[in-house]
């Protein structure tokens, strides 16, 4: 569940998962993983991670920038004639999207992969800036242009189809 916060004057979006007893240590280990992979990225069409909470008993949270206007998912459920309905928003969408996921994978020295890109995961800002979220399967190449041991996680319909063959995968 993702939350309007407002702490010590700074609006930002809490991302809350619930955790129970034995979850609690792997619902950390997995913020934790998705803030390390994603503080410190700066780009206009990366949403920005400003934290983690841990030291609730029944939560864990993770702190980002607000972005207003919710998921693209959203948007195309909602109202899909802004989207499908204006060229200039598709091309304003697709060149945020790419820009966003050029800027991880030229990364130096470590290029990312995401892996699991999907509408949910594009969200819209201010101006229909599109942003990219959700870090939790990222992953480094060490600079290697090739990934050999592709990720079992993410959503299948939107998977690579080299994935499927537990083949290697280029950021390419």
């Amino acid at each position: 569940t993702v939350y309007r916060v407002t702490r010590g004057g700074l609006v930002m979006a809490g991302k809350q998962l619930v955790v129970r007893g034995d979850e609690r240590a792997e619902a950390e280990k997995l913020l934790r993983r998705e803030f390390r992979a994603a503080h410190g990225l700066k780009h206009e069409n990366i949403v920005k991670l400003l934290g983690v909470c841990v030291d609730h008993k029944d939560w864990v949270c993770l702190l980002m920038e607000l972005v207003p206007r919710g998921s693209l998912r959203a948007l195309l459920t909602l109202a899909p004639e802004r989207v499908t309905g204006s060229e200039s928003m598709q091309l304003k969408l697709a060149h945020g999207i790419a820009a966003g996921m050029a800027y991880l994978h030229r990364r130096t020295p470590k290029p990312m992969l995401h892996h699991d890109l999907k509408s949910e995961n594009v969200l819209i800002g201010k101006g229909d800036v599109a942003k990219i979220a959700d870090f939790g399967l990222a992953t480094g190449t060490g600079g290697s242009t090739t990934q050999t041991k592709p990720q079992g996680a993410g959503t299948l319909a939107y998977k690579a189809p080299e994935c499927f063959d537990d083949a290697p995968f280029t950021r390419e």
